[in-house]
């Protein structure tokens, strides 16, 4: 199936996105832990523009968050998704001149402060290599949001809560994870639990997470 191209992820992003920017408009949004720590993040660069960038950040939705919790940061926030992504995302953010599209990432800066990835890694079947390229434009933390790691070995599971499609989706071993940043040149820096609970009833005790996690990671030199 078309999975996170289809039309029924497109049009949840397209909601989500457009609620964040009219509860923002009337002062009434809320954040989740992980945006909320990239809000912070941001806040304490010493650059005088921060870049972020925001590898899979659909329309801009996570851009809304560190947008609004940081007002006074000079901020060039670049995102990088698919084409149909990208076109919905220039729509709704028209007149936002901070928050930059990328139909891929070659085309997106090379020299970043913060990459994050949001609930998006398990997704990449090439993980191990887009973290490498990542690490070769040495920004100065990686915040790995939502991301599945436990203590059980890594294993890809077929998840199916998007109509239509089956989508491969890791759950990755936490020291593994940790190691492959670590050879990179990355430390491990804080890790929380997310409060959301996963419905893992129908896998084995040994493969249950419970919950996402958030690590963040900062480069050793």
């Amino acid at each position: 199936g078309p999975g996170y191209s289809g039309e029924e992820w497109f049009e949840a992003s397209r909601r989500t996105t457009v609620q964040i920017r009219d509860m923002y408009r009337r002062r009434q949004a809320e954040q989740r832990c992980e945006y909320a720590l990239l809000s912070l993040l941001v806040s304490g660069e010493p650059r005088s523009v921060v870049r972020v960038l925001d590898v899979g950040g659909a329309m801009g939705a996570t851009y809304l968050h560190v947008r609004h919790s940081a007002p006074r940061v000079k901020l060039a926030y670049h995102v990088v998704d698919n084409a149909r992504m990208c076109k919905g995302g220039r729509a709704i953010l028209e007149g936002h001149d901070d928050v930059f599209f990328h139909e891929s990432l070659d085309d997106s800066p090379e020299t970043v402060e913060i990459v994050n990835f949001s609930g998006v890694l398990q997704y990449i079947s090439g993980y191990r290599a887009l973290l490498r390229t990542i690490a070769t434009r040495a920004p100065r933390k990686i915040l790995l949001g939502n991301v599945n790691v436990g203590t059980m070995p890594t294993y890809a599971s077929a998840q199916r809560n998007v109509a239509g499609s089956v989508i491969a989706c890791w759950f990755f071993n936490a020291n593994d994870l940790i190691e492959i940043l670590q050879t990179l040149e990355y430390r491990l820096i804080f890790r929380a639990a997310d409060t959301r609970t996963y419905d893992q009833s129908g896998f084995a005790i040994e493969q249950r997470i419970h919950h996402p996690s958030h690590l963040l990671f900062e480069r050793a030199r």
